[in-house]
């Protein structure tokens, strides 16, 4: 591994070349606060080793053995997800009266921008910089035009700014043709740090009043239905209790909460506080913040899928919270729109802050 650069609070390494490229880890460490690796192929957060209430240092990310595990991994662990997170009905869409047919690698829907989506990616690395008790880290892609069946080339920014207790992402883009845009992240949060117990004993709270429901095939059903007297009614703090069998059809159907909330009071120009993971027995609470419309809770039903050796998955050990627009939006006209013109440049940014208690 070659040093290339070290900071205060930051450490680059250049861990090996792809197809030509450079790839960078960068390791940053604010002494008490947070410590993080990024990886500048797929956007990948590596690691976020976080303190307990007893000064206990644990990764509360889920983390794969070697780099060679994310270039095998179908999971999409800890990577940035685009050009459109989540699925899209079919892989097929109606843009400015032409029928788009993306890349089909969900059954016959598209999930997560296809079989090699940003988290597949060797991102550039743009900048670095480092101030006082903060570090940023810009990312660069040029996605081009029909990559996965998209229209327009893409020039996308991913900036990463790093403090003693949070991380956040901004996400930049701007295309030469009409397209859709829906990017995020996809981290696997357990904040006990022991990937091998169910997130159970976790509590959360989403701001939302509402949420989507699925198709057998977890497609949007077009509509949204409210929280209330649901399992999907986490506006008060509560454990993250995965209903039994038989109790309750859209989470039977999804193996556990695969599903996107509308959350309340969206301003896409503010960030607004969308959920609260928290673990009493760690003292550790992760709050989001997002300019998204939507938070799409995944409690980690596939994980058992994840066969790499080294690490013994099982599902519903993790649970992801993917600030975004809603699923299938390009086929929903009553969904905030997700098109992305020339004349645009397209911005979000979701925020994790992190404290013990």
């Amino acid at each position: 591994m070659e040093t290339d650069a070290t900071y205060q609070f930051i450490q680059i390494d250049t861990i090996c070349l792809l197809k030509g490229k450079r790839i960078n880890q960068f390791s940053i460490d604010f002494n008490n606060g947070l410590k993080a690796q990024l990886l500048s192929y797929g956007g990948i957060i590596k690691q976020l080793q976080i303190p307990d209430h007893h000064g206990k240092y644990d990764n509360v990310v889920l983390e794969l053995p070697s780099f060679k595990d994310y270039l095998a991994d179908t999971q999409v662990v800890g990577s940035l997800v685009g050009r459109y997170a989540n699925r899209v009905n079919n892989g097929k869409f109606i843009l400015k009266d032409q029928e788009v047919q993306l890349s089909v690698n969900s059954g016959k829907h598209h999930l997560h921008g296809g079989f090699e989506g940003f988290g597949k990616k060797a991102w550039n690395t743009i900048r670095v910089e480092e101030k006082e008790e903060e570090v940023t880290i810009s990312l660069g892609y040029l996605s081009i035009h029909n990559e996965e069946s998209y229209p327009g080339n893409v020039n996308m920014i991913a900036e990463f700014i790093f403090t003693p207790d949070s991380f956040s992402i901004t996400y930049r883009a701007q295309t030469d043709r009409a397209t859709v845009f829906n990017p995020t992240n996809h981290c696997y949060f357990n904040l006990g740090g022991d990937f091998s117990k169910e997130i159970a004993d976790h509590e959360l709270l989403i701001n939302a009043d509402q949420y989507l429901p699925t198709s057998s095939e977890q497609i949007p059903l077009g509509k949204t239905v409210r929280v209330s007297n649901s399992p999907f009614d986490f506006r008060d703090t509560k454990k993250i209790a995965i209903p039994s069998v038989g109790e309750f059809e859209q989470i039977d159907q999804a193996k556990g909460y695969d599903h996107c909330f509308k959350l309340k009071n969206w301003d896409s120009e503010t960030l607004q506080k969308a959920a609260v993971l928290s673990h009493d027995q760690s003292g550790r609470v992760m709050e989001v913040w997002t300019t998204e419309p939507g938070i799409q809770l995944y409690t980690g039903n596939y994980l058992d899928e994840l066969k790499i050796d080294g690490v013994d998955c099982k599902k519903h050990t993790a649970v992801c919270l993917e600030t975004q627009h809603f699923p299938d939006s390009p086929n929903q006209q009553d969904f905030p729109d997700v098109t992305l013109e020339p004349t645009d440049t397209f911005y979000s940014k979701t925020t994790y802050r992190f404290k013990t208690i």
